[in-house]
């Protein structure tokens, strides 16, 4: 499993790069977001 997600990681990272980056950040700003209206 952890070399599975590893992998996957690789993967995106080698595809996106930085565009990777700004949708992980994008994805921790709803769940702020979210968290923040709760």
């Amino acid at each position: 499993m952890l070399s599975y997600r590893y992998y996957l990681y690789q993967l995106l990272n080698q595809k996106c790069g930085e565009n990777y980056r700004t949708f992980f950040y994008l994805i921790i700003m709803r769940l702020l977001i979210k968290i923040n209206l709760h």
